[in-house]
Parts: structure tokens; C-alpha cells; sequence
């Protein structure tokens, strides 16, 4: 078919790819010409993330909001889903029972167990160790991953809780339970991530 400009300014019989290489480069489409709203479902829209590099305890606390495992995003669609991946390096001791991790939209609890008598519910197990040097050297990195539906266009803060119904144990993070300087004692990093996922 032969290739006609119109009077109108538009161009028939120009098959797709028939344009020679480079004749359209990143200066020829316009900041902005792909929207989120053409790309295809499962596309990532948006990445955000925080890492936590500093330590903390959380000690005699029934609900603890991890400092610096936080991040806030705002869907572009209401159709779309949120994707969060998690790393928490902790170690715990305690008299009774265990912490539970919670994953928290806002003050929402989501990636959460079902409902079982009076049992404390979340997403991830801590497990408890007996205060003592045998135990010194003991910790552990937990992982998650949630997808969320959020089903708005509005901001939402997305964070890693610990929670403890009794109180009564002391959870370390990114560090371990001695304060000790050495070489035989450890810091580590935890991290946040999360990305929208066209729906």
C-alpha cells in the first residue's frame, strides 16, 4: 500500500515499525505521553521504600510502631493494589508468650490471621528466647509480603508493628540483645518496600 500525507495532516498506509530506527527518540515524546492508565494490569506504577540502619528496643509496650519502617504512597487509581515487602531483624526474650509482626496501612491492620479463640494475631511469629548467654547470639530476620487494596486515591502509610497482648517482652532491632562493642556482636538492616501495581 503506498504511503499518502493527507490533507487533514494524518499519514495511511504506514505499517507499524515501518519508521526507520531513531526517527523517534526520547525528545520526541512529550514528558508524561504514557499515563499509568494505559499501562497493562500488573505494571508497577511507583516504587517507595525505607531503611532502617540505627537500632531500637521496644520494652513494656503492648503495640510498637518500628521507628524508620514507615512509608507513605498515594495510588493514581482507585483500581489498583499496593505491594509491600518487608525484612525485620530482631531478637526477643520474655517471660510469657511472644510478639507477633503486624503489617499496618494507616491504623488498619492488614496481612492478618484469622480470628482463634484469644490468640494474638499477625502476620509473622517472634520467636521468644530466655534472657542468658546461651542466647546471646541469637536472632532472626523475618520476611513478608502483602498485597493490598487499598480501593481509594488517597495517601497511606504503610508500617511494621510489633505486638506483645501481655507487655512483658523486650524485643531488640537490628541489634543484638547485649550492648556489648566487638566483633562477635552484630547492627543490621531492616527494610520497607512498597510499589503500586496497576489493577
Amino acid at each position: 500500500m503506498p504511503i499518502t500525507i493527507n490533507g487533514n495532516g494524518t499519514i495511511t498506509g504506514l505499517a507499524v515499525g515501518g519508521l526507520p530506527d531513531g526517527t523517534v527518540d526520547a525528545d520526541t515524546l512529550a514528558s508524561g505521553a504514557i499515563t499509568s492508565s494505559a499501562l497493562p494490569t500488573g505494571s508497577v506504577i511507583q516504587v517507595k521504600s525505607a531503611s532502617k540502619t540505627d537500632s531500637n528496643e521496644k520494652s513494656s509496650t503492648q503495640s510498637y510502631d518500628i521507628p524508620g519502617l514507615s512509608v507513605s504512597i498515594t495510588p493514581t487509581s482507585a483500581s489498583n493494589k499496593i505491594f509491600i515487602i518487608f525484612n525485620l531483624n530482631i531478637q526477643s526474650s520474655g517471660s510469657f508468650g511472644g510478639d507477633v509482626v503486624r503489617l499496618v496501612r494507616d491504623s488498619t491492620n492488614i496481612c492478618f490471621a484469622d480470628a482463634a479463640g484469644t490468640r494474638i494475631r499477625g502476620c509473622n511469629a517472634v520467636v521468644r528466647h530466655e534472657v542468658g548467654d546461651n542466647y546471646d547470639y541469637t536472632g532472626e530476620s523475618i520476611v513478608n509480603s502483602f498485597l493490598d487494596s487499598p480501593g481509594d486515591t488517597n495517601a497511606h502509610t504503610y508500617k511494621v508493628n510489633l505486638y506483645d497482648d501481655t507487655a512483658n517482652n523486650t524485643v531488640w532491632i537490628n541489634r543484638d540483645r547485649p550492648s556489648s562493642d566487638g566483633s562477635g556482636w552484630r547492627r543490621t538492616v531492616s527494610t520497607i518496600t512498597v510499589m503500586e501495581i496497576a489493577g
